[in-house]
């Protein structure tokens, strides 16, 4: 009987485990003077960053200032 429980309880684990990866992120921008929160982003950091920085690249990149950017916090 034991054998049939080991691929389902390796399934469930791994189910678990790819689950756990993914979570809510936020992007936060600052122009310089202040920062605000833009976007909440939910997938993995990778993903979030990505949209991150698509985010940025669209309303803050024309900015000629040093002290803007967006980061994932």
């Amino acid at each position: 009987m034991k054998k049939h429980y080991t691929p389902l309880l390796i399934v469930a684990l791994s189910m678990a485990l790819f689950a756990s990866c993914k979570k809510d992120y936020t992007c936060e921008c600052s122009d310089g003077v202040s920062k605000k929160e833009v976007l909440t982003i939910s997938g993995t950091r990778k993903e979030a960053y990505d949209q991150c920085m698509e985010y940025y690249n669209r309303n803050y990149a024309q900015v000629s200032m040093t002290e803007n950017g967006c980061r994932i916090k």
